[in-house]
């Protein structure tokens, strides 16, 4: 069912350069490219610590986001919250140094968390 609304897997415990080719790839057709930061959904309903995926396809594709909170059970068929924030892009990737792009890549997905996190009411988060 998922493959036929366009999902594709991603290797969630070593950086997957095919699903990372597959959303460049996504994103150049114009299409749209759902991820969720934090590799999963949160069984408590809390933000987790982000991975770095969604920073660095986004900066390298020039693409902005759209953050969404999703509040509710994640069970097929009962009713979820979606609040909606305005788009907002990520500065360039300009690091010269490996370490330096990867702080940069994680305070870049930490502004993504924090994008999201302004979006729950205050008693939902």
């Amino acid at each position: 069912l998922l493959r036929r609304v366009g999902t594709f897997p991603v290797n969630r415990r070593d950086a997957d350069f095919a699903a990372v080719r597959k959303a460049y790839q996504l994103l150049k057709e114009g299409k749209v490219v759902g991820l969720f930061p934090e590799g999963t959904r949160s069984k408590t309903g809390a933000l987790q610590k982000a991975y770095n995926g969604a920073a660095l396809i986004a900066v390298r594709s020039g693409t902005p986001i759209l953050p969404l909170a999703i509040v509710g059970p994640y069970r097929f068929l009962q009713p979820i919250k979606v609040y909606i924030g305005p788009l907002f892009e990520l500065p360039p990737l300009n690091c010269e140094h490996k370490a330096d792009k990867k702080l940069k890549l994680e305070q870049m997905s930490a502004l993504i968390m924090e994008n999201i996190g302004k979006l729950f009411p205050a008693n939902e988060n």
